[in-house]
């Protein structure tokens, strides 16, 4: 599949995107990929999309296929290489304020118990 040229691949997307249901949305939410970003791939606004946000976008389809849920954090040992921005600023977020984190959930827990 990653053989294809970008057209090919392109092709493939659309056609795949629009049996499946897929979205610009959906890719927004579930790859590194912005929706409009994705909505511009789709439409075919982007003449030329970047060989990088094709792969991004059909790796979402085979995980899709395979079944892999998307939306699921997945936070990263400290001693772990980060692989995007936007992991290096969860876990910076996510340690510097877990104890919160932690206690939100308790408040929750105790007025979802309430209910």
């Amino acid at each position: 599949m990653y053989n294809l040229n970008n057209d090919e691949k392109l092709d493939f997307i659309i056609k795949t995107s629009k049996k499946l249901g897929v979205t610009s949305n959906d890719y927004g939410e579930n790859t590194k990929l912005s929706t409009m970003g994705a909505h511009n791939i789709l439409t075919g606004e982007s003449k030329n999309p970047r060989t990088k946000n094709l792969n991004i976008m059909l790796e979402y389809l085979e995980k899709l296929q395979t079944g892999k849920n998307f939306n699921k954090p997945v936070l990263k040992e400290p001693e772990e290489q980060y692989d995007s921005i936007d992991n290096i600023l969860f876990n910076k977020i996510y340690n510097k304020f877990q104890y919160k984190f932690e206690e939100i959930d308790k408040r929750l827990t105790t007025l979802e118990s309430k209910i």
